[in-house]
């Protein structure tokens, strides 16, 4: 199947425009057909439920019937409709549920069902390996296009035991499937190039979209948040969106903020974002700065306003598939600082990147940025250069 030249023009540009894929595989009225968006969790603070609530959006919006098979969800739909997959398991033994989800996709007997539930489906996108088995019998027996939408596959230094057993024992089967799928989309090229390297499987790349009605600097108001933790006007602030899990490397964020401290005493640290890891969460928390604001999970409606109130976004993390915040946060104008990992240099335009691990170089481009902003109204005054030429900058 051909696809269009892409006309996309946005804030970084992929192989095509998510709506130019769709509309390249379902040809005509919108209204004649239906897609189905199949996730294992549909939930506000999860990476890949964010992007698949945006896809899910646009395509009602495009006149698409769009339904979402789940087994979990707090998001409220607008304009389509959330299916809950629903299991003894899930009810009666919820110690297991981790375990069932994981091995769903060897589920025949339950995947045939959900497969039966998609017979109408015309176009089939599917988000992580969970319900494979499902969208590859929709496709088998009913004739449904499918869509792969890869995040990224995580690295082996990072993962824990049960994931490295799931890797050698499920996944394999997973990806079999997968490769008979009809398009496999990757978020960045360098998504793209681990899955050709890992799997031997060539992807288009389409980066993740921001809703651009929030996340913009037409909504800049951040007096709410500084209100609410006590934040002078004039005090700089750091941000950092996010889940509190080791790969996000909060701790070495900690540290060069502790740089930052010791030359701006009145700077702050915003750390938004829900605790995944109990013991990594008071590791943190344990004989923090005070300066160091903990904001806990913060619903989705409510995140403009913290890029607002920020003067600089950093984030130390050290394993990426692409990094939605870091685009969120230039779409507001604000600087970011980012360790030089994985698709940083595709997503990083107004800000530097940073030598991994490199802390004291990271606390001195925070406390360089924050020396020359004009603190009338959380503007930066400089616009930092592309990564590409950040060492000609300031």
């Amino acid at each position: 199947m051909s696809l269009p030249e892409s006309k996309f023009e946005g804030f970084i540009q992929g192989d095509y425009q998510f709506s130019e894929l769709i509309t390249s595989i379902l040809p005509g009225e919108p209204s004649q057909y239906t897609i189905a968006v199949l996730i294992s969790v549909f939930l506000k603070s999860e990476g890949a439920s964010r992007v698949a609530e945006v896809q899910a959006k646009k395509l009602s919006k495009m006149g698409y019937s769009v339904v979402v098979y789940t087994f979990e969800s707090d998001i409220s739909p607008r304009g389509y409709r959330v299916e809950i997959i629903d299991s003894w398991v899930q009810t009666h033994v919820p110690r297991l549920v981790k375990p069932y989800r994981a091995l769903f996709p060897l589920n025949r007997w339950k995947s045939l069902k959900i497969s039966s539930d998609l017979k109408e489906a015309s176009l089939i996108i599917l988000h992580q390996e969970t319900l494979v088995s499902a969208a590859y019998l929709a496709k088998k027996y009913y004739g449904a296009k499918l869509i792969f939408w890869h995040h990224h596959i995580a690295e082996s230094r990072f993962m824990t035991l049960e994931e490295r057993v799931y890797n050698l024992v499920v996944s394999p089967f997973n990806w079999r499937k997968i490769k008979k799928f009809d398009f496999v989309v990757s978020i960045s090229e360098h998504s793209k190039n681990v899955l050709r390297s890992e799997k031997g499987i060539d992807s288009l790349v389409i980066y993740d979209e921001i809703d651009s009605d929030r996340f913009n600097e037409g909504n800049l108001n951040g007096t709410t948040i500084r209100t609410k933790y006590n934040i002078a006007a004039d005090d700089p602030v750091i941000l950092f969106v996010g889940r509190l899990t080791p790969t996000k490397n909060i701790h070495s964020l900690i540290s060069a903020f502790k740089i930052v401290k010791a030359r701006i005493p009145r700077a702050k640290l915003i750390i938004v974002g829900g605790s995944y890891d109990k013991r990594y969460a008071e590791y943190l928390m344990r004989d923090c700065d005070p300066g160091v604001i903990f904001a806990g999970f913060v619903p989705d409606d409510d995140l403009p306003d913290y890029y607002a109130a920020c003067d600089v976004y950093a984030t130390c993390s050290l394993v990426e598939g692409f990094n939605l915040p870091l685009v969120e946060a230039q779409a507001y104008g604000k600087p970011v600082v980012a360790f030089d990992i994985g698709p940083h240099k595709e997503v990083v335009k107004n800000g530097f990147l940073v030598t991994e691990e490199h802390l004291n170089e990271f606390g001195e481009t925070l406390i360089n940025i924050l020396d020359n902003l004009d603190k009338t109204p959380q503007t930066p005054k400089l616009w930092y250069m592309a990564a590409d030429d950040q060492n000609d900058a300031v």
